[in-house]
């Protein structure tokens, strides 16, 4: 039989990694963009969440989250008019600190569980 306290302390592990949000940021194009930073660049209704983003003139280059940031033939170019909006990723320390209690509760009654009159106690 497999232990729970593994698989609690992997969940847990992963509610420590954090959950994140999106925030507008109307400013972040008219400074330099570290070039791992993620943003959502949306354009009409297309988002695409990019990085390697450069302002270059009146156009933006960015390539796809799922690409190398140094791809030339994956970026993907926008006039800085066709933009409309860019968002940033930010922790969302309330989120994260819900979930990771929720996380502690079950792991907590689980290993209460097993531990107290379970299979082959």
């Amino acid at each position: 039989m497999r232990h729970p306290v593994p698989i609690a302390c992997v969940l847990l592990l992963l509610a420590a990694a954090g959950c994140t949000g999106w925030r507008r940021d109307s400013d972040i194009l008219n400074t330099p963009v570290p070039q791992r930073q993620p943003l959502q660049i949306w354009s009409g209704k297309n988002a695409l969440v990019a990085h390697g983003v450069q302002v270059r003139g009146d156009s933006v280059r960015a390539v796809p989250r799922w690409r190398p940031p140094e791809c030339d033939s994956c970026a993907r170019y926008y006039a800085l008019e066709a933009i409309d909006s860019v968002r940033v990723r930010e922790a969302a320390p309330i989120r994260t600190a819900l979930l990771a209690a929720v996380l502690a509760a079950w792991a907590i009654l689980t290993i209460g569980i097993a531990g107290f009159g379970g299979p082959g106690s």
